[in-house]
């Protein structure tokens, strides 16, 4: 594997459990890139002992010791971290690495396995699943799986494929619910283009949920899919081509997802039960802001209609002002780029609490009298309707429950460049998301070919199996 970066290590040490970030279109994808590396990074540091096992112990039928030292002494090699840099790192995020560890460490089937084990511990194959901890090494392909309590698995996987050089992380969160599996799958590749003889990195995103399970807790069952509908590149130069053909420039492509989810649903136009489709659709746009060039969403479009198309239909374009009849408007556009760049997608600042925050004042949510949040209009964010009253917040909580001060430097420097951002950004000027394009998505080779890579892994007995 190529050397870790500390850096990056350090960076990812409180990285959420989930595959998928609690967030949307473009900057779910966006993110996934960064957390499928950095998941990939810190893998390297939990699975230490393992990873030493895997590639310098023989195979034996009882666990056998994998002394500290020696396992500083290899990551340090491998990672060009120093020893004591090392130490530090992983008294913080594998402890017990620092006194050596135990494993079990066999061949079966043309795969490498090693796992976490006792003192003693006989060793066979199907007993991995009940392990910690185990890795596992099939050709060029390499297979961490980590076990919960109460039946949870996560598994990450790991290859580069030996012609093109192109890496592949995959993600799975898999969880048993009345017999069926549920969780999250993420595959994050990273390529190459060729511009102008120089190679550049491109991405290509998939990320599925399925949790289309009743509930007790009144969460309706639902399922979901995202995926950039090709391979991307970023260069400063929007109209750089790949002589390959294989990507396009990020500002030439579109970020699609499918939401399917049992209602009710009460919109615009609908107000219905049943399962409904919610297609949205995001565009990005380059643009300069303080000489400096920046990519920001144009464009997020959201269509929702019945699964089976019958009915009326909600469709809207998030922009900072109503055109036509988007039904959108009251500052949309800025909450959308603000929310989801600040992980803040739950509680949602409105527009006048960003414009708040980015001129550090103080950050109001505006009640009625039965204690229902309403928006000011965002040309007069002073405004207090009759049987209304202020109430000055301090905080929010972002999507990993974390509290959030309302004053803090990085969400004020957020918000101010948001707020510059939104007068030159060309909001709403795609041709609007329609139902013939959301029947087109469904039947598209790039979405077929998306639910086709990511659903087979639900339906399998064993999802997080790393000895297939």
């Amino acid at each position: 594997m190529k050397k870790l970066s500390i850096g990056i290590i350090l960076a990812t040490l409180g990285t959420s459990v989930y595959a998928s970030p609690n967030l949307e279109g473009y900057f779910q994808a966006r993110e996934l890139v960064n957390y499928a590396a950095g998941s990939l990074q810190k893998a390297k540091v939990d699975f230490i002992a393992l990873d030493y096992a895997v590639a310098k112990l023989p195979a034996a039928s009882q666990a056998q010791l994998v002394p500290f030292n020696t396992v500083l002494g290899e990551f340090s090699t491998n990672s060009s971290v120093s020893s004591s840099d090392a130490t530090a790192l992983l008294s913080r995020v594998n402890s017990k690495a620092l006194s050596g560890q135990y494993v079990c460490r066999i061949n079966s089937n043309g795969t490498v396995l090693a796992y976490s084990a006792e003192n003693g511990e006989q060793c066979a194959a199907d007993k991995y699943e009940k392990a910690a901890l185990a890795l596992a090494k099939k050709g060029d392909e390499l297979r961490f799986f980590r076990s919960y309590s109460q039946g949870y698995f996560q598994t990450l996987t790991y290859k580069v494929d030996a012609s093109s050089s192109d890496e592949t992380v995959r993600l799975g969160y898999f969880n048993k619910h009345g017999g069926k599996w549920i969780g999250e799958a993420v595959k994050v590749v990273k390529g190459k283009a060729q511009i102008n003889s120089t190679d550049v990195d491109t991405y290509d995103v998939i990320a599925y949920r399925d949790y289309n399970i009743s509930s007790s807790k009144g969460v309706s069952p639902n399922t979901s899919i995202s995926f950039t509908e090709q391979p991307f590149f970023i260069t400063d130069e929007v109209t750089d081509l790949d002589s390959t053909g294989k990507s396009v420039h990020i500002t030439k492509t579109k970020f699609s997802s499918l939401h399917q989810f049992d209602g009710p649903y009460r919109g615009r136009h609908i107000d219905s039960k049943g399962w409904f489709n919610w297609f949205n659709q995001d565009y990005v746009g380059q643009y300069e802001i303080g000489g400096k060039k920046v990519y920001a969403v144009s464009d997020t479009q959201n269509l929702v209609v019945k699964k089976d198309f019958s009915g009326a239909v909600d469709s809207w374009t998030r922009i900072d002002v109503d055109k036509a009849d988007q039904g959108s408007g009251a500052g949309d556009w800025t909450m959308y780029m603000f929310n989801n760049t600040n992980n803040l997608i739950g509680e949602s600042p409105t527009y006048c609490q960003i414009k708040a925050i980015a001129e550090g004042k103080p950050v109001v949510q505006l009640l009625s009298s039965t204690g229902v949040m309403t928006h000011p209009p965002i040309t007069n964010c002073d405004q207090v309707d009759p049987g209304h009253t202020k109430k000055v917040i301090a905080s929010f909580k972002d999507g990993n429950n974390k509290t959030v001060s309302v004053t803090s430097p990085k969400l004020k420097a957020s918000a101010q460049h948001i707020m510059a951002l939104g007068p030159i950004v060309d909001q709403g000027q795609k041709a609007k998301f329609t139902v013939q394009d959301a029947r087109d998505l469904l039947s598209s080779t790039r979405y077929k070919a998306a639910l086709a890579e990511m659903t087979p892994q639900f339906l399998s007995s064993k999802p997080h199996d790393i000895l297939k």
